[in-house]
């Protein structure tokens, strides 16, 4: 019903009762304004079938939450690093460990290839070398774009062709946390990134298991919708 229409029942309605006389008995009335209410309960019946649609389709969707928070996450192992460089290799030895014998590790890290003023591109490229296990033989990095030091990558690449680690690399905005993956069956968030580890305190926690299987889908998508290049 549009405003005339709403319009024009209001005005036959006022007319009707101008006319009648008989104050005594409205029931006797039968006026257009009974079209209004029927259209009202039916609009009002739509949107309502609208809303319980919309709540069934969000009642259907998948939903996601961090079993970190549940009572069974005490168990899952962490670490928090502090300042230093002791810190920092306190961090990398338990990432390492908890990365266990993979053939391919997987970094989520925006910033892995960018430098520190405070560090060398060596140091940062020695503690690489030292957090990847030696049974790996293929490293994946998902950075962030125009986020790479031409040095640090370029040292990257010599690192992967001494350990005759294959290598590739794919940019994206996707990842914020920054993850640590083995065979893409056990994830490892860290609150740092690799050049910031030892720098500020910062959580390493190994990620539940549904919850890394939920990371790995996302993991898979970006391969398959990606530009991937061979060196970092």
């Amino acid at each position: 019903m549009n405003r005339k229409d709403a319009i024009e029942i209001l005005s036959r309605s006022i007319a009707r009762l101008r006319e009648f006389t008989n104050d005594d008995d409205l029931a006797q009335l039968d006026l257009p304004l009974a079209d209004w209410f029927l259209w009202g309960s039916s609009w009002y019946d739509y949107r309502l079938s609208l809303i319980e649609d919309r709540l069934d389709k969000l009642l259907e969707q998948e939903h996601f939450r961090c079993r970190l928070q549940e009572p069974a996450a005490q168990d899952f192992m962490h670490l928090m690093t502090s300042v230093g460089p002791a810190e920092r290799r306190s961090g990398i030895n338990y990432l390492r460990e908890g990365l266990g014998n993979p053939y391919q590790v997987t970094i989520c890290d925006p910033y892995l290839l960018r430098g520190r003023r405070d560090m060398t591109a060596a140091d940062l490229i020695n503690g690489l070398d030292e957090l990847i296990p030696q049974s790996t033989r293929k490293l994946e990095i998902f950075i962030k774009p125009r986020a790479r030091d031409v040095d640090i990558a370029g040292q990257v690449n010599e690192l992967c062709r001494r350990r005759r680690l294959k290598i590739t690399c794919r940019r994206t905005e996707q990842f914020h946390d920054r993850v640590w993956l083995a065979d893409d069956q056990v994830a490892w968030s860290v609150g740092a990134s690799f050049n910031g580890l030892g720098h500020k305190p910062a959580f390493i926690l190994r990620i539940p298991d549904e919850d890394c299987l939920a990371f790995v889908r996302v993991v898979r998508e970006l391969r398959e919708s990606l530009p991937v290049s061979r060196s970092a």
